[in-house]
């Protein structure tokens, strides 16, 4: 089990890195491909068709893996019972993107819209819906090398798609973008068709009955919260813009790569985290003991990245062009922001096991009040600093508050003392990283991290490092 562990933990983290620099390095390919207005126009197509796209799931991918391992009918019969209501919106979206004016299209795109377009964006929106249903399966199923292969699969084809176009001399418009981006989402379906065929598909007489209804109202919450999650961001970007100026706004953008790569660690602990409780957390009695052992080790690993980052962080911006320096300022406190939603991965697993997904639609709501507030009252009197901060302080509430929910329903065997100083340290830490930024306040504070925070996860640590490594390390 210890070496599948390893080797699914390796090809998540693999498969997300190459995806991130495939993601990079896109920029200075595109630019050279399309035209500034079609470049801009692939910014807005994948923007709108994942937010349809995410509406559109009406959360029942989160409700496929809830009840994945715990099915009593047959795969192919509960795999239908999932996706059958998203492709249903799919058909009703695409009658509403046909109608004759083309309202929303035209208003999106910024031109005229053919009803040829129309449909292919819808396509590729059915689509989006059938790969993510197949790549969950693949998750579910431990197959982390198809899982992680089909993510880069489909960036690399749909930018040989395009170079296809290019060197054919084809002009490429909006049509020929939507092609291409299908280009890449077929080329993972196939790869994930082959772990759909090898899935047990019979039935389990030891499984639940689970009702149509009972998978709506699991998943619909989680349709809300994941579309105001989409909101939030662009909200606070434009009071960010509206308050100060653009370049406050640039500066700020530039230091959410920080925000980025914590997203690379959250991805992979996420890959591997949710199969294995819906696996094991009936047995409650091992279940919990590693529930807080992982839990701990994360705070500690979290605590780690932020340490590093503060000692460097004069140095690391240098990345960017010397307008953008001033990121060093804010860029722990977004770090802090994101450590919160990595842990939120981990703790808050509760609310889904316990089927009260209800309570994340409160989240975003939380996190968009306390954005507002500290953007208004903070923006004016410190400018980018408020930045920093109000991200900091509206994840780590809203997710406190989301974290505190699950442990309710769902708790762990101790270590929430542990669990409330490290948090506490991100808050403090985060927050006065903006107003002192001098090398020595840098150095005390990395080594502090270090040595407190090694000091706090103590056993837990070491228990969960002995689960994770090979015996022969091990011993």
């Amino acid at each position: 089990m210890n070496k599948k562990l390893i080797g699914n933990t390796a090809w998540y983290f693999v498969g997300t890195v190459i995806s991130a620099i495939l993601g990079f390095i896109s920029s200075p390919i595109l630019t050279r491909v399309l035209s500034t207005e079609v470049y801009a126009q692939y910014g807005m197509i994948t923007s709108f068709t994942t937010l349809v796209a995410t509406f559109v799931y009406l959360g029942q991918d989160e409700a496929f893996m809830r009840y994945f391992d715990r099915r009593k009918e047959p795969f192919w019969s509960f795999f239908w019972r999932c996706i059958r209501l998203p492709l249903v919106l799919c058909i009703i979206i695409l009658f509403l993107l046909l109608e004759p004016n083309h309202i929303v299209l035209s208003w999106v795109f910024a031109c005229d819209i053919q009803n040829k377009i129309a449909i292919l964006i819808a396509a590729y929106i059915s689509m989006l819906v059938l790969q993510r249903f197949l790549m969950l399966t693949a998750r579910m199923e431990e197959r982390a090398a198809n899982y992680s292969v089909s993510n880069i699969a489909t960036k690399v084809m749909f930018f040989a798609a395009l170079y296809v176009f290019y060197f054919m001399g084809q002009v490429i418009a909006l049509s020929e973008l939507v092609l291409a981006l299908m280009v890449g989402v077929l080329c993972a379906l196939a790869i994930n068709l082959v772990v759909v065929v090898k899935v047990k598909h019979g039935a389990n007489p030891e499984g639940e009955d689970i009702t149509s209804k009972e998978l709506f109202s699991f998943g619909v919450p989680f349709a809300i919260s994941s579309t105001m999650f989409w909101v939030v961001p662009l909200l606070e970007k434009i009071i960010i813009r509206d308050l100060t100026n653009w370049t406050v706004l640039a500066i700020y953008t530039s230091a959410a790569i920080f925000v980025t790569a914590m997203g690379l660690i959250k991805t992979t602990v996420n890959s591997i985290w949710v199969p294995y409780v819906y696996k094991n957390y009936t047995n409650e009695t091992e279940f919990k003991k590693i529930f807080r052992q992982v839990g701990v080790s994360l705070c500690w690993l979290c605590l780690m990245i932020l340490a590093g980052l503060i000692v460097v962080r004069r140095w690391v911006v240098f990345i960017f062009d010397s307008a953008y320096y001033d990121s060093m300022l804010i860029a722990p406190a977004l770090v802090c922001g994101a450590c919160f939603d990595l842990l939120t991965c981990i703790y808050s697993i509760g609310i889904n096991i316990k089927k009260k997904t209800q309570f994340h639609i409160i989240v975003p709501f939380v996190q968009l009040a306390i954005s507002m507030a500290t953007l208004y009252i903070g923006l004016p009197r410190w400018g980018l600093i408020a930045t920093g901060i109000s991200y900091l302080l509206s994840i780590a509430i809203s997710r406190i508050v989301q974290m505190a929910i699950a442990l309710h329903y769902y708790g762990i065997e101790g270590g929430y003392g542990k669990l409330a100083i490290m948090l506490g340290i991100y808050i403090a830490v985060g927050t006065l990283s903006c107003f002192v930024s001098s090398i020595q306040f840098d150095i005390l504070c990395g080594l502090f991290l270090i040595v407190f925070g090694t000091v706090i996860a103590g056993k837990d640590l070491y228990a969960a490092l002995a689960y994770v490594l090979p015996n022969e390390v091990r011993e």
